[in-house]
């Protein structure tokens, strides 16, 4: 068998393949190993903070905002919002971040401080989410091999 012989063996075999998998439509499957792998992923990596305890570095906001501490309803939101955070007229904190207190007094009515279980399960979703997007969008600018990476 010459080397020309062999080229042509090779091209037609390559040529084989990819019509199988033009026929399986491998893509499909393809998508869904990634966000798999990307799930699991998250999960090896973040699984240990969800039996973690509350740190006073980090969530001192989470307690002091908490209904054990604060009690209120979401009715209350806006009037806390406006008066027991930096976006008080009264603040002397040179930040300005409304979003942000806004969307962690929510999540104080929706996690409570009983536990940080919620509070990282619902991190880890958003990195889920955060990635599985991303995935999404470089595989539609390079292709599935380059989104996957």
């Amino acid at each position: 068998m010459t080397i020309t012989r062999f080229g042509r063996f090779l091209k037609n075999v390559g040529n084989k393949v990819f019509s199988i998998f033009d026929h399986v439509q491998i893509h499909y499957y393809f998508d869904s190993l990634i966000i798999g792998i990307v799930i699991a992923i998250a999960f090896f990596i973040f699984e240990p903070s969800l039996d973690s305890q509350w740190g006073i570095l980090d969530d001192h906001e989470i307690i002091y905002y908490s209904p054990s501490s604060h009690p209120m309803g979401f009715s209350d939101l806006i009037p806390t919002l406006l008066t027991k955070t930096e976006i008080s007229p009264s603040s002397t904190i040179p930040r300005f971040r409304p979003v942000y207190y806004f969307l962690r007094l929510v999540e104080t009515r929706l996690w409570s401080s009983e536990s940080p279980f919620p509070w990282y399960l619902a991190r880890i979703f958003i990195y889920i989410f955060f990635m599985s997007v991303l995935y999404i969008f470089f595989k539609q600018f390079n292709g599935r091999l380059v989104g996957g990476i």
